[in-house]
């Protein structure tokens, strides 16, 4: 990813006494703007429905 996130710290919520970890940093990779915030990109792009029928037509 060209953004990713660090240096978490751990918290307790007042309530529910439930632990959550909470990022404060934000890393970016050389060259990387906000409009790089993703992961990896598919080589051929597909409608989630017909993901299983391209793929089992391209083997």
């Amino acid at each position: 990813m060209n953004v990713a996130y660090g240096d978490v710290v751990m918290y307790a919520l007042p309530q529910s006494k439930l632990q959550v970890a909470i990022s404060f940093k934000r890393f970016w990779l050389f060259g990387a703007d906000e409009n790089n915030i993703h992961g990896a990109l598919p080589d051929i792009k597909v409608e989630s429905s017909k993901a299983l029928e391209t793929v089992l037509e391209r083997i």
